[in-house]
């Protein structure tokens, strides 16, 4: 284990005119021990400091890997202004939820962090300030640029610190989402006040887990704000941003002047590891000569050497990567929309036939396999026995027919052979578990031939249903009051939430004669109405607000 206690020998350090110049470059670091300390920098005395071309590699879980500021303001502040981070490889190979850092910046400011790559650190850049007399600290140059940052629980956190700029990088997650490519609030330990005029321009953010893109935790965190030129995919639906009280979608996040410009595409990256974008992303704004190189496609992290870098050429390019003029590919072919599914139902008539609705006609002739779609009734598998395409309709023949009040889920993985796809050749996408609607009603009940000999069904006069709280996040809480005598002729056994169009998101069975329901839920913020049914009769209803 390469230990960075022997710093003397590890980096040059001298004292000018009471300037302390401290450079550590070309040094790994290997460390599993999950209470390491990282490597902490001394900066009691004003320090010009550059931490260059390193490899750090360990699972610690209670502190910081490399401590280049502070967590609370001291008699130290500023001493780190202006410190260069560049060309490092950061990795942590530990599980779970921390809050270990990868690079502790606080209450200094002007840093300039580049061309770093940090893989699975639970919280990679921390730039934070903040004090209840002279308030936050305030960016006049440097930045976050030109960073690949792979799989974070947070890949920026601006915690009470003005003006950060957050440039040209790569953000990739395919694991967690946990909280929110970038998070920026006031520093609650200290100084309480907003992070204003955050910049966030040419950036990448990519992710498979519905994770937010950009999370302002107070109102005031979006006082000049400047978010514009990024291109931004999600791969589970669209992207969302926090604005102080609630999630919005794109369209709403561009009606409060955000990303104008900016675009939802799919980065088509190599792979997942380099993070190369198949071809130049002409999306960005040309941001100066302070910011004109970015790194190379075909940049590596080795220690001791700086990972290769190219210019910006052309029209200025979006992430991490830059093509140069030579190893510019040609564009690709224009790629077509891909089909939008809408509704999924199964009905009273047809009740062996599951069909989805997509928003675009379907090629015909190119019809996927059974095996291409799995459906489950009640948490159990069923088979599809063939597929059909009809217009913009496809068509599943369940094994079993469906039954009333049956909770039905469909799957669809894209096949490698005849992909569901429109009639211009734009691929489907695949879904899973996405809830159907089941139309299909009680059969009539029959009464018996002769007088029952015991007394009558009592049917319920009401029942009155109430949701508390009514601002629901993650679980919802459903009381039952009844007014009469609970039948088995007309009880309450089903729970439905649908949107404001009416589409079905959310299906669950209850007991007979429950009064108390509670069940978790995973639903983008908004307005919902739950809807209470029994043998085919709503029962009752009410409006919901989830954030």
């Amino acid at each position: 284990m390469r230990k960075y206690l022997i710093i003397l020998f590890l980096l040059i350090s001298s004292v000018v005119s009471s300037q302390t110049i401290l450079n550590i470059e070309g040094q790994t670091y290997i460390n599993n021990d999950p209470a390491w300390t990282g490597i902490l920098i001394n900066w009691s005395s004003p320090t010009t400091f550059s931490f260059r071309n390193n490899s750090i590699t360990c699972v610690n879980t209670v502190a910081h890997m490399l401590s280049a500021g502070a967590e609370a303001p001291s008699t130290s502040d500023n001493n780190l202004d202006g410190e260069v981070i560049t060309g490092n490889k950061i990795t942590w190979n530990s599980a779970g939820v921390v809050e270990t850092e990868a690079l502790l910046l606080g209450y200094n400011k002007n840093q300039i962090v580049e061309y770093n790559y940090l893989d699975k650190t639970p919280y990679a850049a921390v730039f934070k300030s903040g004090n209840s007399s002279t308030g936050n600290m305030t960016f006049t140059s440097g930045g976050f640029a030109y960073n690949i940052v792979r799989n974070s629980q947070v890949h920026v956190r601006v915690k009470g610190m003005n003006g950060v700029p957050i440039y040209n990088n790569t953000f990739f997650d395919n694991i967690s989402s946990a909280n929110a490519f970038i998070y920026i609030s006031l520093n609650p330990d200290n100084g309480k006040t907003a992070s204003a005029g955050t910049k966030i321009k040419n950036n990448i953010f990519y992710t498979t887990t519905g994770k937010g893109m950009i999370y302002a935790q107070e109102p005031g965190d979006l006082s000049g704000l400047v978010c514009d030129y990024n291109i931004y995919y999600s791969t589970s639906g669209g992207p969302h941003f926090y604005n102080g009280s609630s999630w919005l979608n794109f369209s709403q996040w561009q009606a409060l002047g955000y990303d104008l410009h900016s675009v939802v595409l799919d980065p088509q990256f190599i792979d997942v590891t380099s993070l190369v974008p198949t071809a130049r992303l002409n999306y960005g704004t040309d941001l100066g000569s302070n910011f004109q190189t970015g790194l190379s496609t075909k940049a590596s992290w080795v220690a001791g050497s700086s990972p290769a870098t190219t210019n910006q050429n052309g029209s200025w390019q979006v992430g991490a990567m830059i093509y140069d003029v030579s190893s510019t590919p040609p564009p690709p072919p224009p790629v077509a929309p891909a089909p939008v599914i809408g509704a999924t139902v199964v009905e009273n008539a047809t009740p062996s036939l599951l069909e989805m609705t997509y928003d675009l006609a379907l090629n015909t002739t190119l019809i996927p396999a059974a095996s291409a779609y799995t459906v489950l009734v009640n948490g159990v598998t069923t088979a599809v026995s063939s597929v059909a395409i009809t217009g913009s309709k496809s068509q599943l023949s369940l094994a079993t027919a469906v039954k009333f009040g049956d909770i039905v889920l469909v799957s669809y993985t894209k096949p490698s052979t005849n992909p569901l796809q429109s009639t211009a050749g734009g691929l489907a996408i695949t879904f899973s578990s996405r809830a159907t609607t089941n139309n299909l009603v009680a059969s009539p009940v029959t009464p018996p031939v002769t007088p029952p000999v015991t007394p009558p069904v009592t049917v319920p006069v009401t029942v009155t249903m109430n949701i508390s709280p009514n601002h629901v996040h993650r679980v919802i809480n459903i009381s039952l009051t009844y007014t009469g005598t609970v039948s088995d002729v007309l009880t309450p056994e089903l729970v439905r939430i649908t949107d404001t169009t009416g589409n079905l998101v959310f299906e669950q069975l209850i007991d007979t004669g429950a009064t108390s329901i509670r069940f978790p839920m995973n639903l983008d913020s908004g307005i919902y109405k739950v809807l209470l049914f029994g043998n085919g009769v709503q029962m009752a209803s009410q409006r919901i607000r989830v954030y």
